[in-house]
């Protein structure tokens, strides 16, 4: 069962947060647009500002900051409930500061959408996210987070004005091979050399 935000334990969601003040892990949602010492703002394609709620009014500006580099992350997957499971860790986010909740859809009239994530230390590499890229187009559905409560992949789904934002996940071999651009040039085309005619001269 989906959870709202009205019926939401703030006491246990503080506790949730304030562990992760210093977070070690290796993503984190901020409510600002600086991210915590040692991560990075997600890319995005253009027309995107890495706010996961772009587009929406009155809502939470969320930024997804990323320090994958730090533990091996292996699966991720958007739920409507803080429940993550067996051998997964909610996203930590920035409710000090941002007054964050863990929602990606925080202050809108859209989905409830949390983050989970698991990890492997001895996970092989192919099996490893290195990246995670936020784009308007949604990705092939091997490059989704799971979505066992039926979402469509966007962090906006449902909010009014909402972007559509979606969670590319990147895995060595995951990248396509880009395709080259074969540029058409006009064949030339050779006009007939007229040599000068030299009129005789006259004494």
């Amino acid at each position: 069962m989906a959870w709202t935000e009205n019926n939401e334990d703030a006491v246990d969601i503080k506790e949730r947060s304030l562990s992760h003040e210093q977070p070690q892990d290796p993503i984190f949602l901020s409510g600002s647009v600086l991210c915590p010492s040692g991560f990075e703002h997600a890319t995005q394609t253009s027309g995107l500002n890495g706010n996961l709620n772009q587009g929406t009014t009155n809502s939470k500006h969320i930024f997804l900051c990323l320090a994958l580099h730090r533990r091996k992350v292996t699966r991720l997957k958007m739920q409507q409930n803080r429940t993550c499971g067996d051998g997964w860790d909610m996203v930590p986010f920035d409710y000090a500061l941002g007054g964050l909740t863990g929602n990606l859809n925080q202050g809108t009239d859209g989905k409830v959408i949390i983050l989970c994530y698991t990890k492997a230390d001895d996970a092989a590499d192919e099996d490893v996210i290195y990246d995670i890229h936020l784009q308007s187009s949604r990705p092939p559905d091997n490059e989704l987070p799971e979505r066992p409560d039926g979402l469509d992949g966007s962090s906006n789904e449902d909010a009014t004005g909402g972007k559509a934002i979606y969670l590319a996940l990147k895995r060595p071999g995951s990248v396509p091979v880009p395709v080259p651009v074969h540029v058409h040039v006009p064949a030339l085309v050779h006009e007939p050399v007229h040599e000068p005619v030299h009129e005789p001269v006259h004494e």
